[in-house]
């Protein structure tokens, strides 16, 4: 399913729109029954940011959203 993601940029701070193809990935676990599934989004083509030109995203990479402390 293709999607916008809102990320930020972590050196200049602006926010940013991505094209992401949104899928799940399979998580490793201990036991052999239980499958989990975390979201993962994949951006369509080379992402930059607006305003400093850092490179956010790339096809072929995942990007996976931490929740943070």
């Amino acid at each position: 399913m293709r999607t916008h993601l809102r990320m930020k940029c972590c050196k200049c701070g602006c926010w940013n729109r991505l094209l992401v193809e949104k899928r799940a990935v399979v998580a490793p676990t201990s036991e052999a029954k239980a499958k989990f599934l975390i979201r993962a989004y994949e951006p369509l083509k080379v992402e930059k940011c607006e305003n400093c030109g850092e490179v956010l995203g790339s096809p072929g990479e995942l990007i996976i959203i931490r929740p943070s402390k």
